[in-house]
């Protein structure tokens, strides 16, 4: 395995409850500083961008906004329409169960809650990729 390897995936497979197959046996290598596209869908990097979410290890929101504002802002630098980030914050805020502390900042939350609302920041623009670390 190369020092520079960033991701390795050996054989992956997904085939739908129907039959219909997604992915038959991938193999796929990506190394440090390499860009993958994988079809010619996303006509820019903002499209390829929209697509991919990352949470990482440590929590990054603003300690400032509140947990829908947070979400919300981070929802936003993707999805532009209103009432379609409302609906996917909704959605992201009610996924990881934090609906009873939308007004509460960042501070006044558990360690299981912070973890939660950095999730939702990172998955709610509807991506079709996410990373943890």
């Amino acid at each position: 395995m190369a020092d520079n390897l960033v991701i390795e995936v050996k054989g992956l497979s997904k085939t739908y409850k129907k039959g219909a197959k997604a992915v038959d046996n991938l193999n796929l290598i990506v190394k440090e500083g390499e860009i993958i596209l994988f079809n010619n869908k996303f006509k820019n990097k903002i499209d390829v961008k929209r697509n991919i979410g990352l949470v990482t290890q440590e929590v990054c929101v603003f300690e400032q906004l509140n947990v829908i504002e947070n979400v919300t802002f981070f929802c936003g630098l993707y999805i532009n329409d209103k009432a379609t980030r409302d609906q996917s914050v909704k959605e992201a805020i009610e996924l990881v169960q934090t609906q009873d502390y939308i007004k509460y900042k960042p501070s006044k939350l558990s360690g299981g809650l912070l973890r939660r609302l950095h999730i939702a920041c990172g998955i709610a623009h509807k991506l079709k990729l996410i990373f943890f670390d």
